[in-house]
């Protein structure tokens, strides 16, 4: 183990006696990939990179729901069509959702 080295969460602990850790360094993203496919996952967009959380898929699977921290906007909600790629934006009223 080393020291400061910053927020980590275990994962588990292999056969062998490896430790798996997830070392979070503050950026989110939200990627797709299709199971079976040999193809790695492929972030939404490139845009904003490191900054979307919490996606949901809408019940006909063909728009994704995500939150995002965007600069100076503050955070919103973004509806993407997995069609075309087209994103729009909502902003709830809320003190945090």
């Amino acid at each position: 183990m080393k020291n400061d080295i910053g927020s980590i969460l275990p994962l588990m602990i292999t056969r062998t006696g490896s430790i798996l850790m997830l070392l979070q360094v503050g950026l989110e993203d939200v990627f797709l990939a299709r199971l079976g496919n040999p193809n790695p996952p492929v972030r939404i967009s490139e845009h904003f990179v490191g900054a979307r959380t919490n996606p949901s898929f809408s019940p006909d699977g063909r728009t994704l729901l995500y939150q995002a921290q965007r600069g100076a906007a503050g955070a919103a909600l973004y509806l993407r069509s997995l069609d075309s790629g087209a994103e729009r934006a909502v902003h709830p009223r809320l003190a945090d959702f």
